[in-house]
């Protein structure tokens, strides 16, 4: 059962990365199958579910996305997959969760900031990496030369447009679904 219960956690977050790589989107149909299978794993877990810290940390998990979504630091999607990889992990490991999103989240996002940059083509080139990474700009999208309102406040620290490329044009998912694989072992419906 446990191969079971794992295999519902770690697939969606699988799929999800591929797909948020392939298209730079997260379908919302796999999220809500990643939602819906979490109370059947629930039921087929050998010990007791303590259902309302798993709704607490949803919560919190939703509550936050929202901000950061609302200063389109995040897409809706990458937000979704967070908010259910934290239903999935409960209350007690949703700091551990954060950390490790944080650190995968960042080398992509340091990935696509090198490759948008000369001297990160430069050693992409060298190194003989793809440039896969990010979302190429498409002729007429001026996503990353426009500075949102919300973020205004970051402008002092951070190149203009810099923060709408980031959100529109970084697979984050692939973030969210290494942070998620880290944290299986402590899954608590094991």
């Amino acid at each position: 059962m446990r191969d079971l219960i794992l295999a519902m956690y770690a697939a969606p977050l699988l799929v999800a990365a591929a797909w948020d790589l392939a298209t730079f989107r997260i379908p919302n149909t796999l999220t809500i199958i990643y939602l819906a299978l979490f109370p059947v794993a629930a039921l087929l877990a050998p010990g007791p579910v303590d259902w309302l810290w798993h709704l607490a940390a949803f919560g919190l998990v939703f509550v936050v996305g929202l901000v950061l979504f609302s200063f389109r630091l995040f897409g809706g999607g990458d937000i979704k997959l967070l908010i259910v990889t934290g239903l999935w992990l409960g209350w007690g490991n949703l700091m551990d969760l954060m950390v490790w999103v944080s650190i995968a989240g960042g080398a992509v996002a340091l990935l696509a900031i090198a490759e948008f940059s000369p001297i990160g083509q430069w050693l992409l080139a060298r190194l003989h990496l793809p440039r896969a990474v990010i979302k190429p700009i498409e002729p007429g999208d001026d996503s990353a030369q426009t500075p949102h309102r919300h973020v205004s406040f970051l402008s002092r620290y951070i190149p203009d447009g810099l923060i709408s490329f980031l959100s529109r044009h970084i697979p984050y998912g692939l973030g969210i679904c290494v942070g998620g694989l880290m944290m299986a072992s402590k899954l608590p419906l094991l």
